[in-house]
């Protein structure tokens, strides 16, 4: 009896313990919350050109979701021209933002953003466009997020080579264009990396043709010695692939004119920023796909990388690489 009283009185006295540590642990993380939402928010700017580009507004809403589910305000800004920008920087630093995410700047603009941003005190990321020193160098102190080189130009390949030997096409007629639209040097690389491992599979570099402006589409052919010195019948068929949708579809229109080709003879594909589904006017017979770049991933990424960089003071690697998923187009692969 004596045995089971001591018993009881040590369980009584654990339970007692547990339930004293439970309630401290809870008022602890209720202090630790009400601490948290006190403390005032950390400002990151982001500044786009288009606020309602697919680009832009997909990447705004995910950086959206960052925000929620950490201690900070998203200042999204817009800037279409150079001046623009460096206004709203230096609006982003009068209204406490640490940070500024730039979302296509103008490469060329890279050593004036660095000076502004180290007279602010912002710490600055660029998305999409990389910049440039003055001398066209990459400027790594300005950190990148945007397509992977090495891994873009492997995509570019594979779909090229996939769609060889799908398509049942003869090599030494087949004539692949990769055309640059916009003043973007990570573009012009990204091709440059396609052309160079097409060339290690045993396809001819007379028969690659890269453009690396387009002024308009109605240009193309001419604006490139190579294109402009094809006469009718070197090549019986084409693979295009272009950064511009809209442009890389009517390239291919004029390909088929200026050659005498049928659209049949024309094969495809393009980038895209929306979700990976298809609408009917984009499930045309020649086209092969799309590049799928993941919009969510860029912004969300990027604020993350700005976060870390203003509370951890981890700044982030030269050039974050994001690798493209191809998406088929189910009609045009259907019967290959």
């Amino acid at each position: 009896m004596k045995k089971q009283l001591i018993h009881m009185a040590s369980l009584l006295t654990v339970l007692s313990l547990a339930f004293s540590l439970s309630s401290c642990s809870k008022a602890d993380k209720k202090q630790k919350k009400k601490t948290t939402s006190s403390l005032p928010k950390i400002k990151v700017g982001y500044i786009v050109k288009e606020l309602y580009s697919k680009f832009s507004t997909e990447t705004i809403a995910t950086t959206d979701k960052f925000a929620a589910l950490h201690n900070v305000e998203i200042i999204v800004t817009t800037a279409k021209t150079n001046k623009a920008l460096l206004v709203n920087m230096d609006k982003l630093h009068s209204e406490g933002a640490e940070s500024a995410v730039i979302s296509a700047p103008n490469p060329d603009l890279g050593p004036v953003i660095y000076s502004r941003a180290e007279r602010l005190g912002l710490k600055v990321i660029a998305v999409k466009n990389r910049l440039l020193n003055i001398d066209g160098s990459y400027l790594n102190k300005v950190p990148y997020i945007g397509l992977s080189v090495e891994k873009t130009g492997n995509v570019i390949t594979k779909v090229v080579l996939e769609t060889l030997k799908n398509s049942a096409v003869d090599l030494s007629t087949t004539g692949i264009l990769f055309l640059k639209s916009e003043d973007n040097s990570i573009f012009q690389e990204c091709l440059e990396e396609a052309r160079d491992r097409l060339k290690q599979n045993n396809i001819p570099e007379k028969s690659i043709f890269i453009c690396n402006t387009i002024p308009a589409p109605d240009s193309v052919i001419a604006s490139n010695e190579g294109l402009a010195r094809i006469k009718d019948g070197d090549y019986k068929t084409w693979i295009i692939f272009g950064f511009n949708a809209k442009m890389t579809s009517k390239v291919a229109e004029l390909v088929a004119t200026k050659y005498r080709h049928t659209l049949k003879d024309i094969h495809y594909f393009t980038v895209r920023y929306a979700r990976n589904t298809y609408s009917k006017n984009e499930t045309s017979e020649n086209l092969i796909g799309f590049l799928y770049i993941n919009p969510e991933k860029i912004g969300y990424s990027a604020i993350d990388l700005a976060y870390k960089w203003i509370t951890k003071g981890e700044k982030p690697p030269a050039t974050t690489g994001i690798k493209p998923k191809f998406i088929k187009n189910p009609n045009y692969w259907a019967n290959k």
